[in-house]
């Protein structure tokens, strides 16, 4: 567990620097969580689905030093260093658990050199995920460029195995319903996912009863393996959402913000 500072000064624990500078970019600087017309009011209740080391979370606080903040990270050593940036920080409950459709125990594919990248993956998964990522290197010029000439297929590859090597552990799963009911919660200001393939799982966890309290949710929804748009925007648009997306550019990801519809 290594220290870094950040750029506004904040001292945090943290992995690898790349990945805590990309973090840190998207969420204080260009505050990809607070597009669209999502807000923090005071008071807020959080949760933070795939918390990884707490930055989305010191941004909330940050922003709203009154909020509650419920984090989940399933990879173990990723939950340490959430667990050192949040346990003197504000009103912050940390899990050392993954979110998904109900509470079980699932095998968990953690991944040293891109922890913000490691999820509930089989062997299928993996592979699946390599050939689209191969798609996306090839498919921009620029990044095409480093893969060129007799050893540039061999050098891709190796990118590829290194990027996507994985330790598999076991993690507890949780869904949102059951720990609603487990910490009493009465509202949900914003439920912001991260979850790595999962994000369809997640939200079939939350029952009829438990939409009603929930009134801003933003989700990194991955294209990866499939397409799960059509699905996520039915979810939203059943329960009295207004949608708005964003694709990432360069990305296999879109960025999907929902805000409850008031009753006029």
């Amino acid at each position: 567990m290594k220290s870094h500072v950040l750029p506004n000064g904040l001292a945090v624990k943290h992995t690898n620097t790349l990945e805590t500078i990309h973090l840190y970019q998207d969420i204080f600087v260009l505050e990809c969580y607070l597009q669209h017309g999502i807000t923090l009011p005071a008071n807020s209740v959080v949760i933070d689905g795939g918390a990884n080391i707490g930055m989305f979370s010191l941004f909330v606080l940050q922003n709203c030093p009154t909020a509650s903040i419920h984090a989940f990270e399933p990879a173990p050593k990723t939950f340490e260093v959430l667990k050192a940036n949040l346990s003197s920080r504000g009103k912050a409950v940390v899990n050392n658990s993954g979110l998904g459709s109900h509470s079980t125990q699932e095998l968990f594919t953690y991944m040293p050199g891109a922890t913000t990248a490691s999820g509930y993956y089989d062997e299928q998964m993996i592979v699946q995920m390599k050939e689209r990522m191969r798609e996306t290197i090839l498919a921009d010029p620029q990044g095409a460029r480093s893969y060129k000439g007799p050893l540039g297929e061999e050098l891709l590859n190796l990118h590829l195995n290194e990027s996507l090597k994985g330790q598999v552990v076991t993690s507890q799963v949780r869904s949102i319903s059951d720990y609603i009911d487990e910490k009493g919660i009465s509202i949900i200001n914003l439920l912001k996912l991260d979850v790595e393939c999962r994000e369809r799982a997640v939200l079939s966890g939350i029952r009829d009863e438990h939409w009603p309290m929930i009134q801003q949710v933003v989700i990194e929804v991955h294209t990866r393996l499939d397409d799960p748009m059509p699905e996520v925007l039915s979810i939203f648009e059943k329960r009295r959402f207004s949608v708005a997306y964003e694709p990432e550019e360069g990305m296999l990801t879109t960025m999907v913000y929902a805000r409850r519809i008031q009753q006029s």
